[in-house]
């Protein structure tokens, strides 16, 4: 097999201020991990020689140390020419190599990066460290906005810098993005040494210790979190460990030291190796990632922050800002976020309550959002946007790590409904998505079951019930390497309880709730019914006021009725069913679509779902089509075969034909085998009376959602 070939630039204009290489874990760990899958590196990085050559990767990686401090004295334009000249000149023999893929990243790195991409006509990766708007020479942050336009994909640290970077180079906005989070890899942090740190810093025993890491500055709201010791329990001391050689620590030391509170603030300049400082962060009770809105690069914090993302890592819980992108802290229950400084000795207070169980979550929620879960996402998207076969680098890389509490061939998204609002569309549509794996069958009716059997009385009889987890995860077993993995019940909605067991199978779960006018969908269901020999009072007002006895007076066999009369009453509470789903997984993790966009704007209402999804979002499927049409089934037979197909015809149509054709011939099939079918009129005057009714239910929804909504109701006089 072809062994790759990748060049690396990371470099800053910048003298001595700008962090180590090794310091920045998410650029570290995008040479380790292509080094561990056996791909060669030409790393080159704007520093002095230092320990980053030696140790931390094998012979695959060659260290090229740019040092250019000798221009410091110069202006920049100069400064750059000759750095330039120099780069060509030094490297020639490297910038003619055929490199499969070339990463830069700083605002000089970019640059040179790009150049070392032209010269080979290479695809190129833009990794954002920092706001080109924040780089203090206004000379290099035009050329890296210039050179980052050239990019292939651009990558960013967490999902909430890509907004604020669009603004900053708009011409950006068509790339593709990938996230990869500031955070140290998980198989080196499993054994680290045991230190007893209260004995090396002459920390009284028995202290809890809050960590305060990095640089020592006010946009860090050192000082405000100083002012509060005093009022923090008695247990608690607070450390700050500066890094060593920082010129501006006496400064900074000498201005707070008329805070200082004996025994209970301890400074530490001491300099530790990488594996001391993460044994360190491990050792440590809770950690702080306070920051003040300065500029971006402070306000968009969430997974770029190292010492946020180190911390957890270890199951150590963190004291943050509210917003910033650290909402998934509080949520996944790794910590405490603070509106104001005065917060902070009750968030001390509260993390000592509940030290064990926040370790817990930390430790077991950590995965989803580790560099390794993440890198699984890139190594994909290298390969839609390159063609590059990069998969032993995935797989490799990924299969060398040991993630805490994961689970494979899950489904991470669910439709969960509303029925008839355009659910079993967008589940084919997204079927068709090279990233998305979709089970052989829609709607399993597995969570919420108690509730689901009522509805559905021939599932109690066990006809077409899935019983078990095992029987359940047996429909995602042929999942491959797709980063989404999904399914769609539309009666998930409605079944209270499927909320919270989804939630328990999957907390990482995204949900997709699809909304219509509630008369509409009284209606739609209705005629549903009528096709599917579910429902059999052609009239809908008397249908919707008719009990479940009423219906099998119709002589129509029973195991195959819906209890229309539970599900019409039920399944137009909509506030209260999309109130409970934000409730368990939090606003974040649910995509709402309304049924009148999905009709009138498919394309945009497609691409909003493929990016809250995470995945390519400028694919199309080959067609878009209408479906669950007004019709009927011409020949049932073709209908259950294609719904419920044997398995030797379904092996035999995956070796024969491409996943694409498949979805596409299905459509063509099914389109085929339906005829129009006229329903009864409803009464315009029953319809606006519904729509009286419904005037609350709507109100209601368009608060809980954000939206609008009035033109589905009438109001009452």
């Amino acid at each position: 097999m072809k062994q790759h070939k990748v060049g690396f630039v990371f470099a800053t204009p910048n003298s001595s201020s700008f962090p180590n290489f090794l310091t920045l874990p998410y650029l570290f760990n995008i040479v380790k991990l292509l080094d561990n899958a056996g791909v060669k590196v030409d790393l080159f990085i704007k520093e002095n020689h230092t320990e980053s050559s030696s140790g931390y990767f094998s012979q695959n990686v060659k260290v090229h140390f740019l040092n250019y401090s000798f221009l410091n004295r110069f202006p920049a334009k100069i400064k750059y020419f000759f750095i330039l000249l120099h780069f060509r000149i030094k490297n020639l023999f490297l910038l003619n190599k055929k490199y499969d893929l070339v990463f830069g990243s700083g605002s000089m790195g970019t640059v040179l990066g790009q150049i070392i991409s032209s010269a080979g006509n290479t695809p190129f990766i833009y990794v954002n460290d920092e706001f080109p708007d924040s780089r203090p020479i206004e000379f290099w942050k035009i050329l890296e906005k210039k050179s980052a336009e050239k990019a292939t994909i651009v990558v960013v640290p967490d999902e909430t810098r890509i907004l604020p970077l669009l603004k900053q180079i708009p011409e950006i906005g068509e790339l593709p993005f990938s996230v990869l989070p500031n955070a140290p890899l998980i198989s080196p942090l499993e054994s680290l040494p045991e230190i007893d740190w209260h004995k090396r810093f002459n920390i009284p025993s028995g202290k809890k210790i809050f960590l305060m890491a990095g640089t020592i500055h006010s946009a860090a709201q050192t000082t405000e979190i100083i002012c509060t010791i005093p009022l923090w329990p008695e247990e608690a001391v607070l450390v700050l460990k500066v890094k060593s050689g920082d010129k501006n620590i006496v400064r900074e030391y000498n201005h707070l030291k008329h805070l200082n509170v004996k025994d209970r603030i301890f400074w530490v300049t001491e300099f530790l190796t990488n594996t001391e400082i993460n044994a360190f962060h491990k050792y440590c009770t809770a950690s702080f990632g306070l920051y003040r809105e300065v500029d971006d690069n402070l306000t968009f914090i969430g997974k770029s922050s190292g010492k946020i993302m180190t911390s957890l890592a270890f199951g150590v819980p963190v004291i943050g800002n509210k917003g910033h992108g650290m909402d998934f802290i509080e949520k996944e229950k790794m910590g405490v976020l603070v509106n104001h400084p005065l917060e902070i000795p009750e968030a001390i207070k509260y993390i000592l309550a509940n030290e064990r169980e926040l370790n817990e979550s930390c430790l077991r929620n950590y995965y989803s959002i580790s560099f390794e879960n993440y890198w699984e996402k890139f190594i994909q998207k290298i390969l839609t946007y390159t063609g590059i076969k990069f998969e032993i680098v995935g797989r490799r890389a990924v299969q060398n790590i040991s993630p805490i509490g994961t689970k494979l061939k899950k489904p991470n998204f669910f439709i969960v409904g509303a029925p008839r609002c355009g659910t079993t569309a967008m589940f084919y549509y997204l079927g068709g998505h090279p990233d998305i794996f979709i089970p052989p069958i829609k709607e399993a009716y597995y969570f919420g079951k108690s509730e689901l059997n009522e509805l559905y009385p021939h599932l109690r009889k066990g006809t077409g019930l899935i019983k078990t987890e095992e029987e359940y995860l047996a429909l995602f077993s042929k999942a491959g390497s797709e980063k989404c993995i999904g399914e769609a019940t539309p009666t998930y909605l409605m079944a209270q309880s499927s909320a919270e067991e989804i939630y328990k199978f999957n907390p990482e779960a995204k949900i997709i709730i699809m909304l219509r006018n509630p008369t509409e969908l009284l209606i739609s269901l209705h005629r549903l019914g009528l096709r599917t020999g579910t429902e059999v009072i052609p009239d809908f007002k008397e249908a919707l006021s008719s009990t479940f006895q009423a219906r099998i007076r119709f002589s129509h066999p029973s195991n195959q009725l819906l209890r229309n009369d539970l599900f019409y009453s039920n399944v137009t509470k909509l506030t209260e069913q999309v109130a409970k789903y934000i409730k368990v997984f939090g606003r974040e993790k649910i995509h709402i679509i309304v049924y009148d966009d999905f009709v009138n704007n498919l394309e945009k209402v497609y691409r909003e779902t493929l990016e809250f999804l995470q995945v390519d979002a400028k694919f199309r499927p080959e067609v878009f089509n209408k479906i669950n049409a007004n019709t009927k089934t011409r020949i049932s037979f073709i209908e259950k075969l294609i719904n419920s197909p044997p398995k030797s015809l379904k092996n035999a149509a995956r070796i024969i034909l491409p996943k694409k054709v498949r979805i596409i011939l299905i459509y063509k099939i099914l389109d085929l085998n339906q005829k129009k079918i006229n329903f009864l009129p409803v009464e315009a005057s029953f319809i606006n009376k519904l729509k009286i009714e419904f005037n609350s239910e709507v109100e209601s929804l368009g608060k809980l959602i954000g939206r609008d909504l009035s033109h589905w109701s009438i109001p009452k006089k």
